[in-house]
This record gives structure tokens, sequence and C-alpha cells, in this order.
């Protein structure tokens, strides 16, 4: 299966799959804590910080809910143009094919991670 079909499917499941809770029971409520983890341990880095535009006390916004679809979905896109230019199993180098096994892994868990902030289940396999 072509990886923008997989892309395309990938979207889908994020309009069709049925929610955990309704959106619009939390836009409008101000924001209670906002955690950044990375390797299962929470960031303390205030420069990492400071580069998040969601503070505590902010109401969620449901334009902030439109950009984090449209952030996953452009990211979706981008890494299926880079899997389909660039062979990843069949890197010239060693040290290539770990690098973008690494990509492929990072993306894999940013996009797993945005749908289930978003309340949607990412499927294991595609």
């Amino acid at each position: 299966m072509r990886l923008a079909t997989v892309a395309a499917a990938l979207f889908g499941l994020v309009l069709a799959a049925p929610a955990r809770a309704d959106v619009g029971d939390y836009v409008s409520r101000p924001i209670a804590t906002v955690t950044l983890r990375l390797d299962g341990r929470d960031v303390s880095d205030q420069r990492i910080l400071d580069l998040v535009q969601t503070r505590v006390g902010q109401p969620l916004a449901m334009q902030a809910v439109r950009e984090s679809i449209v952030h996953l979905f452009s990211l979706a896109q981008s890494f299926t143009t880079f899997y389909e230019a660039c062979p990843v199993l069949a890197a010239s180098t060693p040290q290539l094919r770990a690098s973008r096994l690494a990509l492929c892994e990072l993306t894999g868990r940013v996009l797993v991670q945005g749908m289930d902030l978003l309340g949607v289940t990412a499927p294991d396999q595609m």
C-alpha cells in the first residue's frame, strides 16, 4: 500500500473515529495544566517550555483544536513525501538507515500521541 494512501486513511480515521469526549465540552474552559513529556519524563527546561503557546488559565479555543488537526495532517503528508523519496530499509549506509528509521519511529510517535490527545485511537499497524 502506498504511504500516501496510508496518510489519507489516517486522516479519515481522525474524521471517522468516535471521540472519547465532545470537544465542545472543553472549548472556552480554562486550561488546567500543560505538561510536556519526552521519553516518559516531564520536560523541565524552561527554554523548551517557553516554545509552547498554550498557557495554563487560557481558555481552550476551537482554533487550537483545528490547528492541531491541520498540523498532524501536514506531518503525515510530509512524512509520506519523505518515505516515497527516501528508501529507509535500503538506505545506502547503516548510519543513514538508522537515522531514517529513527525519523520514522519519532514521526509515528508524534502522530499517535497527537491523535490520542484529540480522542482518536490510532491503529497499531497500517
